[in-house]
């Protein structure tokens, strides 16, 4: 039970709700559109993100740990591989887990969307582990924000829609595919303002670190901004 709890902890399920969002509205624009939804294709897409996203997120918490940028004094919830360095096996074991069984689950998503789903599957699992991992962490280059909004805003309503009705007004659903993406770069514009006094000392670049403290309280105002407009 208590390998369950950390497992838990560590995937942060208050976040996953970036990933649940872009899915549903995918679905809501393609039922709006052609008044059909194949049930069993979206609750594989949404069980596809969310593998992702977890992923993500234990990927995060892995190399963060590794590279010193998490330390037991950090601000926020605990991270799980800096908090028990016992626990780092565990994490690793666990984002290799998840990531095996998106790319599974990806396949056959491949399969029904053909290539347009191929490029954003293989760019999904290859950002998901740059993201904190690899020699060039995309997150220590102020890239969070930015990625947030591609991945969880158009790339994911707009896969979501396609894989249900390939013809469908593209325009509107990359459009519409906006609103969750300013929604999860302001998330990840808090968590990286929460961090930014650590993120600094480590080396990790994010925008909050390059705008300062000041700037950076702006930023999810106007993500949040850009969502409504």
């Amino acid at each position: 039970m208590d390998r369950v709890r950390l497992c838990v902890s560590a995937i942060r399920p208050k976040t996953l709700f970036a990933g649940i969002s872009p899915v549903l509205l995918g679905l809501a624009i393609n039922q709006h559109l052609n008044h059909h939804t194949h049930l069993g294709l979206a609750i594989l897409t949404l069980l596809t993100c969310l593998l992702l996203q977890i992923s993500s997120n234990l990927i995060n918490d892995y190399y963060d740990a590794i590279s010193g940028v998490d330390t037991k004094n950090r601000l926020g919830p605990t991270r799980i591989s800096s908090a028990t360095p016992k626990n780092k096996q565990l994490v690793r074991q666990g984002f290799i887990f998840t990531m095996s069984l998106a790319l599974l689950l990806g396949l056959y998503l491949i399969y029904q969307g053909g290539a347009p789903i191929a490029i954003i599957g293989v760019a999904s699992l290859i950002t998901a582990f740059l993201y904190t991992g690899g020699p060039f962490p995309l997150s220590y280059f102020a890239l969070g924000e930015v990625l947030a909004f591609v991945f969880f805003g158009p790339i994911a309503v707009w896969g979501t829609a396609h894989l249900q009705h390939p013809v469908l007004d593209h325009e509107l659903t990359i459009l519409l595919g906006f609103i969750p993406g300013f929604f999860s770069a302001a998330i990840m514009s808090v968590n990286n303002y929460r961090d930014q006094i650590q993120d600094a000392q480590a080396k990790k670049y994010t925008l909050s670190v390059f705008l300062g403290k000041n700037l950076s309280r702006l930023l999810p105002i106007i993500f949040i901004l850009g969502a409504f407009i």
